[in-house]
């Protein structure tokens, strides 16, 4: 089948492009026709910059010279997807979408927080609806998508249920359990399945490359949210340890006495966790990533409504001690991921078997 990726494959952070390229690559390895959707919509593009360069003027000016230093990490990410993501020609609006999308069989629309109105500024391409008459639509499936800490207003739901419940919509699953049951209530007909982010579904055979062994005695620390908490506890740890820390991210309470800044690809990223003594983290895929390359971690709770992507994949996962509220200071412990993998696995089977049985 001849099959297009939609999802946000131009925002620059490691979970978006990450979680494009195992999806990519699983549909690859069944033998399909795999194309991700070059969808750059102004909203998207203007938002990554706004959301990196207003925090730290707003801080301390001083932070966007050191800022600047490392905006060699958009080049960095530019390669990997150039030499990484089988990506059509760019289109900026739904209009020019609508014509890539017609050729394709399928559609998969997913997985990251598509559908968090705090990010697609309300763009119905992300509930598949396109400007194409009903028989010359693709059929549609959403994998593991997600809403973030969105709450939806009634009217939002009125519009969900309503382009959820279009012909071209084949089949539906989400990545955490909240939403599931929001769509349960909305569209009821409609069987709806929680599945694994593709960075967890995707065969683990395709970060093999990417996780050889680096020297050096380090943790590593990713805010999706930060907290200066995070660097209380990374402190603490790096002591216990006697290790580096190690911060990929921009935030300004990175900037400071006793944290290193590395600036690195995608790929670069999951070599740096791999190798890690332990990751401290208030991002899901800084989680998830953790899980897969087996490091040591702890997801810290922040209680701002954004915990429960985490949270519900810890559960599932039995590993709900890793994740701490952000006031309390763990004793370092390794983890033994032996039953860990034996869920992920049958998690991860499930998830492939939504699917290949859809995709038919």
């Amino acid at each position: 089948m001849k099959i297009g990726i939609l999802t946000f494959s131009c925002a620059y952070n490691f979970g978006a492009i990450l979680q494009c390229y195992a999806l990519q690559e699983q549909l690859l390895r069944e033998g399909h026709d795999v194309h991700v959707i070059n969808y750059c919509p102004d909203y998207l593009v203007s938002k990554k910059i706004k959301m990196r360069i207003r925090p730290l003027i707003k801080e301390n000016i001083t932070y966007v010279r050191k800022y600047i230093l490392g905006r060699n990490s958009f080049s960095l990410y530019e390669d990997f997807v150039k030499s990484n993501l089988c990506l059509t020609n760019k289109v900026k609006n739904r209009k020019d979408l609508s014509e890539i999308i017609h050729s394709f069989d399928y559609i998969i629309i997913g997985s990251d927080q598509i559908w968090n109105t705090k990010y697609n500024d309300k763009d119905y391409a992300w509930l598949g609806d396109f400007f194409l008459a009903e028989n010359k639509r693709p059929k549609i499936i959403f994998y593991a998508a997600s809403a973030g800490d969105a709450n939806f207003s009634d009217t939002e739901k009125r519009v969900i249920s309503s382009k959820l419940s279009l012909p071209s919509v084949k089949a539906i699953s989400v990545r955490e359990s909240k939403l599931k049951n929001i769509l349960t209530e909305l569209i009821p007909y409609k069987n709806v399945p929680v599945v694994l982010d593709p960075s967890l579904m995707a065969n683990p055979i395709i970060w093999k490359k990417w996780q050889y062994k680096i020297d050096g005695r380090y943790i590593v620390v990713y805010q999706a949210r930060a907290n200066d908490n995070v660097y209380r506890i990374a402190k603490k740890l790096s002591k216990e340890l006697d290790a580096k820390i190690y911060s990929v991210d921009f935030y300004p309470n990175s900037f400071q006495k006793g944290i290193n800044l590395k600036v690195v690809s995608p790929a670069g990223f999951i070599t740096l966790i791999k190798n890690a003594l332990c990751v401290i983290t208030t991002s899901f895929h800084g989680t998830a990533f953790s899980i897969i390359n087996e490091t040591p971690f702890y997801t810290l709770k922040l209680n701002d409504g954004a915990d429960e992507r985490s949270y519900d994949l810890l559960c599932s996962l039995g590993l709900e001690d890793r994740f701490i509220d952000v006031k309390h200071t763990p004793v370092f412990s390794k983890i033994d991921f032996t039953n860990t993998y034996d869920k992920l696995n049958k998690l991860r089977n499930i998830s492939q078997s939504f699917l290949t049985e859809n995709i038919v």
